[in-house]
């Protein structure tokens, strides 16, 4: 072999190596942690509340939460089978040539119903929770979460104010 070709192979080795270890970590970042320690059936609860929120329970009734949710499984699985049912036949709906309106509202009405009885699931294990802190552990909690609301000064996501735009609309004008 050349000179040349030894160093052409050499390149063309650590940029197949480096292009295989970027790859991979840009895979491995995607892919969720698995869960760590102690209860792995319910860790997907720790998902429910922000963790700046959660770092204000105690560790007892974060428990209390979580044996909450836990025993709510099977209604919480039915209600997201509910949502999900509700938001395909949302999606059929608009998807028709001519609109069935009652249809559609019946699907919308589904899917408050099912977004309920996730939202009452969530906030009972929630309140069995914080009825085991104390009244300062409970002021904590509130304090933090006013703190999120008070994030974004009532604004929503994105309007951050000045003199930014919206995006241009398709049409390229905008109102």
């Amino acid at each position: 072999m050349t000179g040349t070709l030894k160093w052409v192979l050499l390149a063309l080795s650590l940029s197949l190596m480096l292009n295989v270890f970027a790859a991979g970590h840009f895979v491995g970042e995607r892919k969720p942690p698995p869960p760590t320690g102690g209860d792995s059936a319910g860790a997907w609860v720790s998902r429910l509340l922000p963790r700046d929120v959660q770092d204000q329970i105690p560790p007892d009734a974060r428990k209390a939460f979580r044996q909450t949710m836990i025993g709510n499984r099977q209604s919480v699985r039915q209600a997201r089978q509910d949502l999900k049912t509700a938001r395909a036949r949302i999606v059929e709906e608009l998807k028709r040539d001519d609109l069935d309106a009652p249809a559609l509202e019946a699907a919308f009405a589904d899917m408050r119903r099912a977004t309920g009885a996730l939202q009452n699931n969530f906030e009972t294990s929630l309140v069995a929770a914080l009825a085991t802190m104390t009244p300062q552990e409970r002021l904590k909690v509130a304090k933090r979460m006013t703190q999120r609301g008070k994030r974004f000064n009532g604004k929503r996501r994105g309007d951050e104010g000045g003199n930014r735009r919206p995006p241009p609309r398709e049409n390229g004008i905008n109102d």
